[in-house]
């Protein structure tokens, strides 16, 4: 029973995956801002930021792993 409950170290995962989705998308608004007005390349933009953000995840489990 105990090995099926999250230990502490998933749950250090799943706060650095959310603190890393929340900040790359709060960058991607923040540019997207500057390059007004609101269109396709906004969405193009946050897009790239998220996938930057789930890539600094990747990266962080990786260097975990070893």
């Amino acid at each position: 029973m105990e090995r099926l409950l999250p230990g502490p170290q998933d749950e250090q995962n799943k706060v650095v995956k959310w603190v890393a989705l929340l900040l790359s998308i709060g960058g991607g608004l923040t540019i997207s801002s500057w390059y007004l007005p609101w269109g396709l390349h906004s969405v193009i933009i946050l897009i790239f930021s998220i996938a930057l953000g789930f890539l600094a995840y990747y990266l962080f489990l990786r260097r975990q792993t070893k």
